[in-house]
């Protein structure tokens, strides 16, 4: 099953590299890309999927917190009332 799983990660990032190409080869025109520290001259296409790329990234960074708060819960032992509350007695029983 891994194996197959495999093969087809690697096929739908081959059509995403594929497609990438084949966006940046369609979009060749150069733009001026002015930066507060620096301008350059850069194609087109290439700008636009660095763009999507490091905006993909800033995405992905700030979903962290959510994905690991969210992890967290899973992990936690579910306490069940039953417990809970034979601890409490038991606690109220102890002696001083």
């Amino acid at each position: 099953m891994s194996k197959v799983r495999l093969l087809v990660e690697t096929l739908i990032l081959l059509v995403i590299v594929c497609l990438t190409i084949a966006f940046i080869m369609t979009n060749r025109s150069d733009i001026e890309l002015d930066l507060l520290f620096a301008a350059y001259q850069v194609d087109l296409g290439i700008a636009l999927v660095v763009a999507f790329v490091i905006g993909s990234l800033i995405g992905f960074l700030f979903r962290l917190p959510q994905m690991f708060k969210r992890s967290s819960r899973l992990k936690k032992p579910a306490i069940s009332k039953a417990s809970s509350s034979k601890n409490a007695q038991k606690s109220l029983n102890a002696p001083s």
